[in-house]
């Protein structure tokens, strides 16, 4: 899904290609003396939320009562913890970028699209340089700031400010802004997704639709069935690039992607 090159004159063709808590997810892993065990289970449905410390929660919503699909969220504060894209020429696994990174992150998700160079297709800041050869069209798609500030920015309302900004990048589509359906047709075209969101809160989010394909519409509908007061989600690179890593005390969780990616969004604790 993410080796193909991206101009502003074909993005809008592929924007559409494409308590306390409960039970660990299905998906999560336990370590048991260093091993790592995958925890099966039946059919769910509904929201479980799970505390793992720190103010981060694992959210998990089961939307089809006949299988194990879900979304998977983790729900990060807005204090504490430090968010990067981390771009390479290379394509790695998230477990091996897990290994390469020298700060250990808590969650590494796949970042945004890419070409068949390995370079990202978007604007695309790292360590406060542009990194990226090709930006988006800015009425087509959104802007992510992820430090020293996390925004996620309109850019078709809102122009394109990027001074300061130590860790951003462009991505497409939005899939909620201001709490607000940003898709208004279902183009029918399913995949695993990979997203970022924040709520009114201020809150951030990284999500991903693993198990099962559904469209960026399908998607979209699906987030609003969760008890949460959504306020900007956009969509990141999905498809065979969608994929999770998590490692925190006593929590750990590794959903592969299908192929290695040559940038990650990353999640550490300041």
């Amino acid at each position: 899904m993410a080796r193909f090159l991206v101009t502003a004159s074909i993005i809008a063709l592929l924007i559409f290609s494409g308590c306390s808590a409960t039970q660990t997810d299905v998906s999560s892993t336990k370590k048991t003396n260093g091993s790592t065990n995958s925890l099966i289970s039946s059919a769910k449905e509904g929201t479980q939320t799970e505390s793992l410390g720190g103010g981060i929660e694992k959210i998990v919503h089961y939307f089809d009562s006949e299988s194990t699909a879900k979304i998977i969220l983790y729900k990060i504060p807005k204090e504490g913890y430090s968010w990067k894209i981390q771009n390479s020429t290379e394509e790695l696994f998230l477990s091996s970028w897990y290994e390469k990174l020298d700060k250990k992150p808590l969650i590494i998700i796949n970042g945004v699209y890419f070409d068949e160079n390995n370079n990202p297709t978007g604007l695309l800041i790292e360590n406060g340089k542009k990194v990226s050869k090709t930006e988006y069209d800015t009425k087509k798609s959104g802007f992510v700031s992820l430090s020293p500030v996390f925004d996620i920015v309109d850019t078709s309302t809102k122009p394109l400010n990027t001074s300061g900004v130590q860790y951003g990048m462009q991505s497409y589509p939005f899939l909620l802004t201001h709490g607000k359906e940003a898709i208004l047709e279902d183009s029918g075209r399913s995949a695993q997704r990979t997203f970022i969101g924040t709520d009114t809160s201020g809150n951030r989010y990284v999500g991903v639709l693993f198990e099962k394909s559904l469209s960026l519409f399908e998607l979209m509908k699906k987030l609003q069935e969760i008890a949460i007061e959504w306020d900007m989600v956009i969509n990141v690179d999905g498809g065979t690039s969608t994929g999770l890593y998590a490692n925190m005390d006593g929590h750990s969780e590794y959903l592969p992607s299908l192929v290695p990616v040559p940038n990650v969004i990353t999640i550490e604790k300041k």
